[in-house]
């Protein structure tokens, strides 16, 4: 008979064999696209990282990028420890950060639910496409994810039953201590928060009032105060506010974007998570119910917000991915129960359970592998670079006929500033949808100090106060609204138009007659400054 404490070892040592796996192949999985071309918004982290090597700023061309200066700076003392100054050697750190979570999330759902539940969230974890995406991208999202993760266990550590007051105290500080942390980096911590306040109201608070002789009275007051300071924001424009920030998007809304992705990448586990709810719920109710609240209020935050993208809602899919592994657990052996007695009505008592289990196993393993995130997460780790990494290609010959342009004058204008700056010597004005809130026509960006224009009309009047200028763009480029309309801003019978094409890089020239040009005052903000 094993003792508790001989138990408690060998359970942990099963935790830390399995997380020990788990986190050496998720370390192996998220280096094949380390070399891939940038993406957009790496850029500014890259480009910012190498100024503060070299002057001690931020600066990118003639701005400055402040956001997460904490992740900048750690970003340039990997470059300075390395000695790169390239994207493979900012990815290193995200490597780390999203093997980090996919350990403690193991190692949680392992300790709160059970072996068969970390067995399942391991492949839900180590086949996470957009998992593997952030953990190879060089910007915040993996270590705010980290932190929040931490956070959100501490928390849930914080409300166990029969702890001791020095346990709650050390959790609780550790909670604040994540979360403030994560905050600096990402303000979605704050839906995050509100999704664990909504898990305490639900299943600590609630209960407990709910034992109460008053409980209905207790619940009016409560309800009638929210709704109180709910009209005091209102009234004073706070809601207004941070409702403004919340919604706002450069970009159309697509409330359907998180259904239809996870539905896509995950056919088998997405249509079915009410099932698996309610059977965790059955068998795991507290770390059950910890993921289900999280996971619906987050979404539910996120589906609405102005913004949408795979890797805003990376700091609390690991809850969802606990949820499902918890159902799958609670229904294992029904299955297991099932299959067995469909094996002895078919060959007789003599079933083995040898037999049994293998069935089981390629059962389980076939709906794995038959959802969209496996094969796409063997893409990535194979090294096949598709989207959304980036492919790398020759720009030698572009950066050279840019630079003849620029001996004669030209304007340079690109829908993609950071790669200009960073592989064709940089740019005049921007011509883009990546917009700060209260920014106009014209104004200057202040993260790279060029000018900033979103609209045809202003790119006509670009091209009619300059003389010469070229037009850049990649070709996976689409403008809004398409390629017709974009074209006629060229298309007029005044302006002389070619256009050169080099590998994946096009360059649109044009020439405007001194003749046709407006007069200064009209042009003051359409000419390079």
């Amino acid at each position: 008979m094993k003792t508790g404490i001989g138990h408690d070892f060998l359970t942990r040592r099963g935790e830390l064999k399995i997380g020990l796996i788990v986190f050496v192949l998720a370390i192996v999985t998220r280096l094949s696209q380390l070399d891939a071309g940038p993406n957009y918004d790496e850029l500014y982290h890259l480009l910012a990282a190498r100024s503060w090597i070299d002057t001690g700023t931020f600066a990118i061309a003639d701005g400055e990028y402040t956001r997460t200066p904490i992740y900048t700076m750690l970003t340039a003392h990997v470059l300075d420890l390395t000695g790169s100054r390239e994207i493979s050697a900012a990815r290193l750190p995200n490597v780390f950060f999203g093997a980090l979570l996919i350990l403690l999330a193991v190692l949680w759902t392992y300790r709160n639910a059970g072996k068969t539940a970390a067995i399942v969230i391991s492949l839900l974890l180590l086949f996470w496409p957009s998992g593997m995406y952030v953990s190879q991208y060089v910007r915040f999202y993996a270590l705010h994810g980290l932190l929040f993760f931490a956070g959100a266990i501490a928390t849930y550590a914080l409300f166990l039953p029969d702890k001791r007051f020095w346990h709650r105290i050390t959790m609780a500080t550790l909670s604040a201590v994540f979360f403030w942390t994560a905050l600096q980096f990402q303000l979605t911590t704050l839906i995050g928060v509100f999704c664990l306040v909504a898990w305490v109201i639900a299943f600590i608070v609630l209960p407990v009032i709910w034992r109460q002789p008053s409980r209905l009275v207790i619940i009016g007051v409560l309800a009638a105060a929210g709704v109180s300071v709910l009209l005091w924001a209102l009234s004073l424009g706070i809601l207004q506010k941070y409702w403004a920030h919340y919604t706002f998007s450069p970009w159309a809304v697509d409330t359907t974007f998180y259904n239809r992705v996870l539905r896509d990448t995950y056919p088998l586990f997405w249509p079915i998570t009410p099932f698996l709810a309610i059977a965790a719920l059955r068998n795991t109710p507290r770390p059950a119910g910890f993921c289900l609240v999280i996971s619906i209020v987050g979404l539910i935050a996120h589906t609405f917000s102005g913004n949408h993208n795979l890797r805003y809602i990376y700091y609390f899919s690991p809850f969802m991915f606990a949820l499902w592994a918890m159902g799958v657990q609670a229904v294992y052996p029904a299955v297991r129960t099932a299959t067995r007695s469909a094996l002895r009505d078919i060959l007789g008592p003599k079933a083995s359970q040898l037999l049994v289990n293998g069935i089981l196993v390629f059962a389980f393993v076939f709906s794995i592998i038959s959802n969209m995130a496996v094969t796409k997460s063997m893409s990535y780790a194979l090294g096949k670079t598709r989207p959304p990494f980036k492919p790398n290609f020759d720009v030698t010959e572009a950066r050279n006929r840019l630079a003849d342009a620029r001996d004669e004058g030209a304007v340079i204008v690109s829908h993609n500033d950071l790669f200009a700056i960073e592989f064709l010597d940089g740019l005049d004005i921007t011509f883009s949808q990546n917009w700060l809130p209260g920014m106009q026509e014209f104004d200057i960006d202040p993260r790279t100090g060029k000018p900033l224009i979103h609209k045809l009309s202003s790119l006509e009047k670009v091209i009619g106060c300059n003389k010469r200028g070229v037009f850049v763009f990649l070709s996976r480029w689409i403008p809004r609204g398409g390629y017709p309309d974009f074209l006629k801003t060229f298309s007029t019978s005044d302006i002389t138009f070619r256009i050169e094409h080099t590998g994946q890089i096009y360059l649109f020239h044009w020439e405007t007659p001194p003749t046709e040009m407006p007069g200064a005052g009209e042009c003051s903000e359409a000419r390079p400054r």
